[in-house]
């Protein structure tokens, strides 16, 4: 797809999908919600005797946990669709989202410590702004192989898939690392535009607004920002990955 087309879907593409995005808030409401029932903030503050605020709060980090991988098993979905250039959205498939929200934290992990400890020994060897150069230009490459990495764990579920690191050049490579970095800045510039655009509407809106609801509608229209914005980033990693698919 060209890169016109990739931005236009992906801008219309949540908005398309309004029951999917607001299914991803409820999910992330939920969070919320579950973190005050269970005292979750207030948890380091209790004593440190197995009481019931203990536990119930040992509950409620389970349960915060099991919901954030289930998110990020979600957004996996969403790329996934992306990628067979679907105009539909993922509903809940809870056990294979939880597990691939955990394989999503896995290939995180394990793309961003290598260029962590690169720039480490870079720094100790250097010890110069060079080193910052290098480093971040090591880190540029591997944010670029995670993104490939997280498009091939959202096609085929399989952890082994998104770790092999010769595949992943491979497909960056094969979708053209050009293409792939001027999509990726063209697509921020455009979510910015629209963010700024949104933000500078609801300033205005909000000075004819009660103080008291001022807080609570900031709050709303964030989250449904972050939704649109999530929905928005993975489609476009999905659409850009699809012509290699």
């Amino acid at each position: 797809m060209e890169l016109g087309e990739i931005i236009k879907d992906a801008v219309k593409y949540p908005t398309s999908n309004i029951k999917a995005l607001l299914l991803y808030l409820v999910l992330g409401l939920l969070i919320g919600v579950v973190e005050v029932l269970t005292g979750i903030t207030s948890i380091t503050k209790l004593s440190l005797n197995f009481d019931s605020g203990i536990v119930l709060g040992i509950i409620g980090v389970i349960i915060v946990i099991a919901i954030a991988l289930l998110m990020l098993g979600f957004s996996l979905d969403v790329i996934k669709f992306a990628i067979k250039r679907s105009a539909d959205a993922p509903e809940i498939d809870l056990a294979r989202q939880i597990s691939n929200g955990l394989k999503y934290i896995i290939i995180s992990i394990v793309y961003m410590i290598i260029p962590i400890i690169i720039i480490v020994v870079l720094g100790a060897i250097f010890q110069h702004w060079i080193a910052t150069i290098l480093g971040l230009i090591v880190a540029i490459i591997f944010a670029f192989a995670l993104t490939m990495a997280v498009c091939r764990l959202s096609k085929t579920d399989n952890l082994g898939s998104a770790l092999d690191i010769r595949e992943v050049i491979a497909d960056l490579k094969a979708i053209g690392i050009g293409k792939v970095i001027i999509t990726i800045i063209a697509a921020t510039i455009v979510g910015f535009i629209i963010v700024f655009i949104l933000t500078i509407i609801l300033t205005i809106i909000l000075n004819f607004a009660p103080a008291d609801l001022i807080t609570p509608v900031v709050s709303i229209v964030a989250a449904i920002l972050d939704a649109w914005l999530l929905f928005y980033e993975n489609r476009v990693m999905g659409l850009l990955y699809s012509d290699i698919a």
